[in-house]
């Protein structure tokens, strides 16, 4: 949903009105039937795969058919099962728990119990994660193989969705990250963030519907900006969006693995009623189940393009399907129900910028030396050779970090300021890029984490250390706690090492994080974020995080 025609869905971010509560659900909840939508213009559902459907385990306990079939947090979240002292349990959800559990949906600050993988073995899993205002989002990450460390890279992928903006009442993507546009921002009408990029509404959407809003997208990292870029009317296009109810869809039967019929919400987005979008355009197909949220996605290709059809992704599929009066061919597709159970009970800390505590992230703007106000970043400290420590705020226009937005990403490059000696001024100055945030932001033993996106400068050292800080303080700026970790990296980080990543800020960077229980002292007034360099080399850095996760 991001830079390239066709791609993948990434991280998905829910923002939640009160209405949209994540909480534990019992085998006592009202179950769901499979009654069939309703509705005109009805498009054809893509085949489901050949094989015989495998059975299910016999439910000894609690399922889906458990949970609140209304609720759209039903079909958004994965489900997990619990013991009767509410820990989480390994099992899959699908065909039901445990004869002693319970099921419910995963909820804020809990680790992954199941992993779900798709036909590229890839991973996708969801966590609820809370905002500093309280607002509740839901991260689905997508990370590629072949290892699976739970730390993000540059090419990994996220979308951001949003529950009732504004109280329109709909499911819809307000900003996605993926390898090729990086971070984008998706506008709806006047100038909303979200609200234009529909799935189905918060309401009665099991009897399906169809919607047409107006949406413009636009690539605010490659141009320049930070989060969420500025709205523009240039390039908005209406789209139309139809989304229905698929009973016992069947999911899965790829190479060879089981087949699993499971009740799905279906949302075809992205049909333009133009010649423009007949040679230019395509569709993307959503698939949300209540097992495990997204289970499947696919791109439709119009035919008139004479588009190669995908093959291998997802079994038998039809040569063309029809929608809207239009033929169109499947050219992409994921199917993510394959489960494995966790061995590492953690939960992976993501970069969501919606979350982030820390403003101007992206180094856009907001570096000051005269300038002592809080939000805005400040840098102090000498190295031994007397010089301040250096920032310069630069774009890197590479072909990669300008090849959707047009002018660039915005990083700071910073160093010690070493002199001949080669010393930075650690551990005996503070030398350091900060930012300081009022400490009524946080709330007092919550689950934060911080860390850093950088790589150290092509054409210096080939390994460098950079030390990222978070520290309470009172009026007088008196450390009164603090945690800190340092990392050192090279000069290209990303996941997939080659000559054109290294040349990419963007790509070539690593992502260092640190997740902790923060306690909010007596006397605090503030909490500094900070950026230290330990070894005398030149850091780019593309981005700082701070956020509740």
């Amino acid at each position: 949903m991001t830079g390239e025609q066709v791609r993948g869905v990434r991280l998905l971010i829910l923002i939640l009105s009160s209405k949209f509560i994540l909480s534990g659900c019992g085998s006592s909840v009202v179950g769901s039937s499979n009654s069939p939508p309703t509705g005109s213009a009805t498009p054809t559902p893509t085949p489901s795969p050949t094989p015989t459907p495998t059975p299910p385990p016999v439910p000894k306990g609690p399922s889906v058919s458990n949970l609140d079939k209304t609720d759209p947090l039903t079909w958004l979240v994965k489900s997990v099962c619990i013991d009767s002292q509410n820990h989480l349990l390994t099992n899959d959800p699908y065909g039901g728990c445990p004869a002693s559990a319970m099921i419910r949906k995963i909820q804020v600050g809990e680790p992954l119990p199941y992993y779900n993988k798709d036909n590229f073995n890839s991973q996708w899993n969801n966590f609820p994660i809370r905002g500093a205002d309280g607002s509740i989002y839901l991260a689905d990450i997508r990370q590629f193989g072949p290892t699976y460390d739970h730390r993000f890279r540059s090419n990994d992928q996220y979308d951001v969705y949003r529950v009732n903006v504004a109280g329109d009442g709909w499911v819809s993507a307000s900003n996605t990250r993926d390898g090729g546009g990086y971070n984008t921002t998706f506008w709806g009408p006047n100038c909303q963030l979200g609200g234009g990029w529909r799935f189905f509404p918060t309401a009665n959407f099991l009897v399906g519907g169809t919607t047409m809003l107006t949406i413009a997208g636009q690539y605010w990292q490659q141009t320049g900006l930070g989060f969420p870029g500025t709205c523009s009317s240039v390039g908005q296009t209406d789209a139309i969006t139809k989304y229905q109810l698929l009973p016992q869809y069947n999911f899965g039967g790829i190479n060879g693995g089981p087949v699993k019929p499971m009740d799905a919400m279906q949302t075809i987005h992205g049909f333009e009623p133009s010649s423009y979008f007949q040679l230019n355009g395509h569709i993307e197909v959503f698939y949300f189940t209540r097992e495990y949220g997204l289970t499947r996605w696919e791109v439709w290709t119009p035919s008139a393009q004479m588009p190669k059809k995908d093959t291998v992704s997802c079994g038998s599929l039809p040569d063309t399907v029809s929608y809207m009066g239009e033929n169109f061919v499947i050219t992409d597709c994921h199917d993510n129900s394959d489960v494995a159970p966790a061995t590492d009970l953690i939960l992976p800390i993501w970069p969501v910028p919606n979350v982030n505590l820390l403003n101007y992230a992206n180094f856009s703007g907001g570096l000051s030396d005269a300038n002592t106000s809080p939000g805005i970043w400040h840098r102090t400290g000498t190295s031994p050779a007397g010089n301040l420590i250096n920032w310069t705020q630069l774009l890197s226009q590479s072909a990669r970090d300008e090849a959707y937005g047009k002018v660039g990403v915005s990083y700071v490059a910073t160093n010690c300021g070493a002199g001949s000696d080669g010393r930075c001024g650690y551990p005996q100055v503070r030398q350091e890029i900060y930012q300081e945030i009022p400490i009524g932001q946080f709330v007092a033993n919550q689950m934060y984490a911080y860390g850093i996106s950088a790589r150290v400068r092509p054409g210096g050292g080939t390994l460098g250390t950079l030390q990222v800080a978070i520290e309470e303080m009172d009026a007088g700026n008196n450390v009164l706690w603090s945690d800190s970790f340092q990392q050192s990296m090279g000069n290209d980080n990303g996941s997939f090492p080659s000559s054109m990543e290294v040349t990419s800020v963007f790509l070539a960077s690593g992502f260092y994080a640190r997740r902790l229980q923060i306690p909010v002292q007596s006397g605090a007034v503030k909490v500094r974020y900070s950026l230290t360099p330990i070894s005398p080399d030149t850091f780019d850095v593309l981005e700082a995080w701070f956020a509740p996760w």
